[in-house]
């Protein structure tokens, strides 16, 4: 917002849309300049009516928003001379020293429109983004030079308010790493995904685990089912790769019975925990699920012998 003063007042103010708001009405100075835009605005003592510094002040607003920053619809890379094959609505920002059909193009935004190549001059100010390189551009008036920008979720930046990420057109809204497209969703909001993701482990064949040592080790990558016979005490380990939402483990006795099963640190046991039953060759099915900051709970029905 620009604000122009009279005897230190604010007197009318010009929004970066061109709007202007005008406080009143004021005998001016011979001189009045203002300080921001080192302007002058010079008059013989008489008074301006309101409606008439009102339009003037249009005109200045309009060039405040001329001056403003400008997006313009991407580009898919920034050469000096035009592809061989080009597809209709193809898009390039001119660079160097024109060549081809772009000879005197410098600095333009050339778009094929299926027959020829349609030029656009570039405004000072505005922006663009060029696709290859996911880099925004800025014209300063002469050339295009980099555009700064601050990366959204870098460094633990913090979002107070609503975020909106896409295109104003019917323009694809991509997902890139390492220069390649993993995903994009298209113009009518279709999500597609280019690559395989990656999803935790569910195999309905019982995995059958031994005790080495007085240690049962559980690696559930290989099943979240699995089945152990207890001939001694015995430690459940922490699990490795529990990927599994609800991993389950029965627990045989063998023909002797009364070994006890214990857990490792990451499992958690009710407050009203008892101990299952240990008759000879019973079995008791443990349950497990792993909460949010990584520990398991235990849960636990014995089924006998």
């Amino acid at each position: 917002m620009a604000t122009i003063l009279f005897n230190s007042t604010a007197k009318v103010q010009v929004n970066g849309t061109g709007a202007t708001v005008v406080v009143g009405r004021k005998p001016l100075p011979a001189v009045t300049t203002l300080p921001a835009d080192a302007i002058t605005i010079a008059d013989a003592g008489a008074y301006f009516d309101a409606t008439e510094v009102e339009g003037a002040l249009q005109e200045i607003g309009a060039q405040l928003k001329s001056e403003g920053d400008t997006y313009l619809a991407p580009v898919i890379s920034f050469p000096s001379s035009p592809p061989l094959s080009p597809s209709t609505g193809d898009r390039y920002l001119v660079s160097g020293v024109a060549q081809g059909a772009w000879a005197g193009q410098e600095n333009k935004v050339a778009e094929w429109d299926g027959m020829s190549w349609a030029f656009t001059a570039p405004v000072t100010n505005a922006i663009v983004l060029v696709l290859d390189t996911l880099t925004n551009y800025r014209y300063n008036g002469s050339i295009w030079v980099i555009a700064s920008a601050t990366a959204l979720l870098q460094g633990g930046n913090n979002f107070f308010g609503d975020v909106y990420a896409g295109t104003q057109g019917a323009y694809l809204l991509r997902f890139i790493t390492s220069a390649t497209t993993r995903a994009y969703i298209d113009a009518v909001g279709n999500f597609i995904a280019l690559h395989s993701v990656a999803s935790p482990v569910y195999k309905s064949a019982v995995q059958t685990l031994t005790a080495s040592g007085g240690l049962i080790a559980w690696n559930v990558a290989g099943g979240q089912l699995a089945k152990v016979t207890l001939s001694a005490d015995a430690t459940l380990s922490n699990p490795t790769n529990d990927t599994a939402a609800f991993p389950s483990l029965e627990v045989w006795q063998d023909g002797t019975g009364g070994h006890t099963l214990s857990f490792g640190t990451a499992f958690v046991l009710p407050s009203d925990w008892e101990a299952v039953a240990e008759d000879a060759n019973s079995m008791a099915l443990y349950s497990f699920y792993k909460r949010s900051d990584g520990k398991i709970l235990v849960a636990a029905i014995h089924y006998g012998a």
